[in-house]
């Protein structure tokens, strides 16, 4: 019986399982081994680990864990949390089972990407999902923003604080108002309402190929993803 199971072995989770430990709580840290950062090539804005490989940040995590006899550390994916009286049952893929009586969700975000040929292939190298993570690297540079709605253009002005040459590429009608339209000019960010066919390049430079087969160089910044949490994704492509 372990006090807490926490499910998610990023940092999130690695820190709970560290400080629980400490706390002389009888800890369980489950991780399917397949973190949202594995493209990256490193990892910004955490205090004292900027410009860290993320693998070797998770090495490290586990090493100090490792210290720790209250820890226990399962590989493998949870499937099923089920409450019973007083606590909980999980099941892990492969059969393996474990009973806690509080369970800690450190399963961060998933990314969902629309059908666009080409963004998945260059998640990492050229497309990303946030400005704070790699606006810096691509600062004063052409980028592009992806996404519709109010929730894309507040992300492309978002991006204007890191380039003065955004596009806004809607991938079909922009769903604008009229302020947005007016407000978008005046900050730098110009905006193109045809289909998006596919994105092609890599390492950092990318070229948005339109249905017309008209072709636009840029250093992207996208950021369509949906969170896991309940609530409206900020660029409009929905939330699970």
């Amino acid at each position: 019986m372990y006090d807490v199971a926490i499910v998610g072995g990023g940092p999130a989770g690695l820190n709970a399982a560290l400080l629980l430990g400490r706390a002389r709580r009888r800890t369980l840290l489950c991780d399917e081994g397949r973190p949202r950062n594995a493209v990256s090539h490193a990892m910004h804005g955490f205090l004292s680990r900027d410009g860290a490989d993320p693998a070797e940040v998770r090495r490290a995590g586990r090493e100090q864990l490792a210290q720790y006899d209250t820890v226990d550390v399962q590989e493998g994916e949870v499937v099923e949390a089920a409450r019973r009286d007083d606590d909980f049952a999980l099941s892990l893929a492969g059969g393996g089972q474990a009973v806690a009586r509080r369970v800690l969700l450190a399963t961060g975000m998933r990314d969902e990407l629309p059908p666009i040929e080409g963004l998945m292939e260059l998640w990492g190298r050229g497309t990303y999902p946030c400005p704070y993570c790699d606006g810096w690297e691509v600062r004063d540079e052409p980028l592009f923003a992806l996404g519709s709605g109010m929730g894309g253009a507040l992300f492309a002005l978002l991006l204007s604080k890191w380039s003065g040459d955004v596009m806004l590429c809607t991938h079909g009608p922009a769903q604008l108002d009229e302020q947005a339209r007016a407000l978008l000019p005046s900050r730098g960010v110009r905006v193109r309402e045809e289909e998006v066919a596919r994105i092609e390049g890599g390492d950092g430079s990318v070229e948005v190929v339109f249905a017309s087969g008209d072709r636009l160089g840029r250093r992207p910044c996208s950021s369509i993803r949906r969170c896991g949490r309940r609530r409206s994704c900020p660029l409009g492509w929905g939330a699970r």
